[in-house]
């Protein structure tokens, strides 16, 4: 049974929430807002500038704000039904999913650390470099998927976001169907 930090450690902060884990130990973790999917732009902004906190100043750059000089590159993104598009110029030492959400855009997101492949998308032009990108296999990435939580433009850029759950399913299904068990698609949540 979850309840918020405030009636647990006194902080009285709202985005926390704390669980019991047994009778000693209680963990506290940041409460997630669910992403919509799309490229709707996002009104609401939280107004924090990463760079002004001293401890991270020094290491701009990927997910902070990075050299106001450096090279752009022209980034186009579809939607996976060819709906929607945008266009977007974005630095070559930002990661692009951190650029667009700074500039108001929503794209679809879970861990951004480059683990979960909820960001993922098929580059159809152009080059990047994702170096942190975890949760693609070489075999995905050499057939051209990214995860743009992670990934740097290095030319101009055509990608389509794939449905959320495709690059994933892709890569690990035979795993957890050669288990013996087959994988219902769903993860029950724990009280």
């Amino acid at each position: 049974m979850g309840f918020q930090l405030g009636s647990h450690c006194g902080s009285g902060v709202r985005s926390f929430e704390c669980r019991r884990i047994n009778y000693s130990s209680t963990v506290c973790t940041r409460r997630r807002r669910r992403r919509r999917r799309g490229l709707t732009a996002n009104t609401a902004s939280n107004g924090t500038d990463p760079s002004s906190n001293p401890k991270v100043r020094g290491k701009l750059g990927g997910a902070l704000p990075g050299d106001p000089s450096a090279p752009k590159h022209s980034v186009t993104i579809r939607n996976w039904q060819g709906s929607e598009s945008l266009t977007v110029a974005v630095p070559e030492d930002r990661y692009i999913w951190w650029y667009l959400r700074e500039q108001g855009y929503e794209l679809p997101s879970s861990c951004l650390n480059g683990c979960c492949t909820t960001c993922a998308a098929k580059v159809l032009r152009g080059t990047l470099e994702q170096p942190e990108a975890l949760g693609l296999t070489r075999d995905f990435r050499e057939r051209g998927y990214c995860l743009l939580c992670v990934s740097y433009p290095r030319s101009e850029l055509e990608l389509v976001l794939q449905d959320e759950d495709e690059v994933y399913l892709q890569q690990w299904a035979a795993t957890f169907e050669s288990g013996g068990k087959r994988w219902g698609g769903l993860i029950p949540e724990e009280d």
